[in-house]
């Protein structure tokens, strides 16, 4: 187990965060297109999902056209 945390590590020491998201990316149940429902404080709106950035934070697409990236402590996520 540590071998595999010092692999990881001087991975994502050498090549930074890319390839942790791509890997969470294709592990990820939300999918480019994906339609789901976020939660966030009082608002509550549809929006597609389009991708994760190169900060992690999943970013999606609202009803009205907005893109808005999203941190996983900031919202509730239901797929729809």
């Amino acid at each position: 187990m540590f071998s595999e945390i010092a692999r990881s590590y001087r991975e994502f020491s050498e090549q930074g965060f890319e390839p942790v998201r791509q890997q969470w990316w294709e592990l990820s149940v939300l999918q480019p297109g994906e339609l789901v429902e976020v939660e966030c404080g009082n608002e509550r709106y549809a929006a597609r999902v389009r991708e994760l950035s190169a900060s992690g934070q999943l970013v999606v697409e609202s009803g009205d056209g907005r893109i808005k990236e999203l941190a996983a402590e900031d919202v509730t996520l239901r797929i729809t």
